[in-house]
């Protein structure tokens, strides 16, 4: 009786190759679908030429607690919590006929209010999402919160981890 030895060959190390390339791509897309990348997204939507009391009734109607939900108007998808609140006098680029230049403004009464929203999301090469819906810096949002609705557009955004 003789014993053979088994012997180690080109098809062995292709089946060895492949379930490598497997298990890489199942690391791979476990950590690029979100799952572990869980953030907290926060952007800024600016309303443009606001009452006086818009930022009032934001701050009087959320109070900045857990259950200050802000939501998209139009589709009523939640997309995070009113975090912060905050104004400043609404400008308007004219030109000025005398000076042929281009100045700065200020309108009379009115207020570009910025509310920070805060969601949970995620952030990989191609988009940000908050709570399951894309968010972009320049992204027109119909937004909704407790006793007030208005049309604003995203101005910042980033992201920290959970």
């Amino acid at each position: 009786m003789s014993k053979s030895k088994p012997k180690f060959n080109i098809i062995d190390a292709l089946v060895i190759l492949v379930i490598l390339v497997v298990i890489a791509a199942g690391i791979w897309f476990l950590t690029s679908s979100g799952a572990g990348n869980e953030r907290y997204v926060y952007f800024v939507v600016e309303f443009q030429e606001q009452l006086p009391d818009f930022e009032d009734r934001v701050r009087a109607r959320t109070g900045f607690a857990p259950e200050a939900e802000v939501r998209d108007s139009i589709r009523n998808l939640f997309l995070g919590h009113a975090w912060d609140v905050w104004s400043e006098p609404a400008t308007l680029v004219t030109f000025d006929n005398t000076s042929e230049t281009f100045i700065l403004e200020t309108i009379p009464d009115r207020y570009d209010v910025y509310v920070l929203i805060r969601g949970v999301g995620t952030e990989n090469e191609s988009a940000i999402m908050s709570n399951g819906q894309i968010v972009r810096v320049g992204q027109e949002m119909f937004i909704a919160g407790n006793g007030y609705t208005g049309i604003g557009f995203v101005t910042q955004i980033w992201t920290t981890w959970r």
